[in-house]
């Protein structure tokens, strides 16, 4: 779940749930119903969407029977389609140029 959240907000800059009255906040963790932005795009939203669910028997990556079935589960989600695992893994991926 929290994956989800943390994956929201580095995308759009902001959490998925807040207001400014904390009763309402609660509210809208309660009901996990996310609102997003209109550029975000279809995997993003899908990946986010499968790793916020109340249950967690439901969520991307439980499905495993051990956390590292469950971790592959989560890295063949499409969002991460071209990511090369055993690269990254090595840290033989140079970081992104600012």
């Amino acid at each position: 779940w929290a994956f989800g959240i943390l994956t929201y907000e580095m995308l759009c800059g902001f959490p998925p749930f807040r207001s400014d009255k904390a009763e309402t906040t609660y509210k809208l963790i309660r009901d996990a119903k996310i609102d997003y932005p209109k550029h975000m795009d279809p995997a993003s939203k899908d990946l986010i969407g499968k790793l916020v669910v109340p249950s967690t028997s439901e969520r991307l990556g439980a499905k495993g029977k051990d956390s590292c079935s469950g971790a592959e589960e989560v890295k063949k989600h499409k969002f991460f389609r071209g990511v090369d695992w055993f690269a990254m893994i090595s840290r033989s991926v140079p970081p992104p140029k600012l």
